[in-house]
């Protein structure tokens, strides 16, 4: 959880063409002999689509290039779910995406969950660079 000095220093809003969540969310992936952590982002559902987004993002398709998480899913209970979840990371200007097989599983209502899948990566998200990192794994909660 997000301790609330991490919370307070945040600053939510719009910044040119930037956006900052902040929250209780949290999130954490394993992959290639990593362990990265993110804190003090923002669970909203918007039309029956749940959205998770912890750090720095843009508002129209340019690349972060900060450490950023996100997560989306149009899961309507707890449970394992295929289908209709998508997470992704940057860190730098390197972006994860996590590909099927993947599996989404929740409890607590939605308000956490764990992570399994392939993982590729693209330096600047360019799709035809993606390169397969193997299996990766995590958890977020809000």
């Amino acid at each position: 959880m997000a301790t609330p000095a991490a919370v307070s220093k945040c600053k939510p809003g719009v910044t040119g063409n930037w956006v900052q969540d902040c929250g209780p969310a949290a999130a954490t992936a394993r992959f290639s002999g990593k362990v990265v952590r993110w804190t003090s982002g923002s669970c909203k559902t918007v039309n029956g689509v749940l959205r998770l987004h912890i750090g720095r993002h843009p508002l129209r398709g340019l690349s972060p290039k900060t450490k950023y998480w996100e997560h989306t899913s149009t899961a309507q209970r707890d449970g394992a779910h295929r289908k209709g979840v998508y997470v992704e990371w940057w860190l730098g200007k390197t972006q994860y995406v996590l590909l099927p097989p993947m599996k989404v599983t929740y409890r607590n209502n939605l308000k956490r969950g764990t992570f399994t899948g392939r993982l590729k990566s693209a330096l600047g998200g360019v799709l035809t660079s993606f390169r397969d990192r193997g299996k990766a794994s995590g958890t977020f909660h809000c």
